[in-house]
C-alpha cells in the first residue's frame, strides 16, 4: 500500500482507523498521520504482549503455538517507531506516512525468526491457515507498505525483522545485567 492509497477497510477496526484519519485530516489538514503496522518489542511491565513477546513467553514455557502462514505483513520493531515519531516531531511531513519493517514475510515465517533469534524450540510452532481462527474478524491477507516517503523524505530505513529481534535480544541481556547489579 502506498501512503496515499485509497481506504478499503475489511473490518470494524480498520473502519474506525479510517474514520479517525478522516476526522484528523478535516480538523487539521496539515497533520502528519503515522501508520505503523504489526509492532513488536518488549512491552512495559504489566502491559499487553505483542506477537513476538507473547510467542517468546509461550515458547519459553514450552507451550506450542499456532501461527497463520497465509497472512503477509512487515513486522515493525518498536524502536523504529520511536525513532520515526521523534523525526516527525522535528520535521512534520503532513499527510499519511506508512511505517513497517520493510520486509514482507508471513506471520509463520516471523515466528520462525523469533525462534532462531531467541534460541527457542521451532518444533513448538505449527503453521495454520487463517480459517483456523474463524472467530477473529476478517483481516487483509497482504499488508505490505510502501516506505518510499519514509525513506525519501525522512531518510529512515527501519530494521528488518531479524535485526529488530536481535535488538530485543540485546535489550533483554542489558536489562538482565542491570537487574543483577541492583
Amino acid at each position: 500500500y502506498d501512503d496515499r492509497a485509497p481506504y478499503g477497510p475489511v473490518n470494524a477496526y480498520g473502519d474506525l482507523k479510517r474514520q479517525a484519519e478522516l476526522r484528523v485530516q478535516s480538523t487539521y489538514p496539515a497533520a502528519t498521520i503515522l501508520r505503523p503496522i504489526q509492532m513488536y518489542g518488549w512491552p512495559q511491565r504489566g502491559r499487553r504482549a505483542n506477537l513476538a513477546s507473547g510467542w517468546i513467553a509461550k515458547l519459553r514455557a514450552r507451550e506450542p503455538i499456532q501461527v497463520v502462514d497465509d497472512v503477509i505483513s512487515e513486522p515493525l520493531w518498536a524502536g523504529d517507531a520511536a525513532e520515526t515519531i521523534c523525526a516527525l516531531i522535528k520535521r512534520p511531513l503532513g499527510g499519511p506516512v506508512n511505517l513497517s519493517g520493510g520486509q514482507a514475510l508471513t506471520l509463520y515465517e516471523f515466528a520462525g525468526l523469533v525462534t532462531q533469534e531467541f534460541n527457542l524450540d521451532s518444533t513448538l510452532v505449527s503453521p495454520v491457515s487463517t480459517e483456523h481462527f474463524s472467530a477473529l474478524a476478517p483481516r487483509p491477507r497482504d499488508t505490505r507498505f510502501s516506505l518510499l516517503r519514509l525513506r525519501k523524505e525522512l531518510g529512515i530505513s527501519p530494521l528488518k525483522p531479524r535485526a529488530g529481534l536481535a535488538e530485543m535480544v540485546a535489550e533483554e541481556r542489558r536489562d538482565s545485567f542491570q537487574d543483577q547489579d541492583v
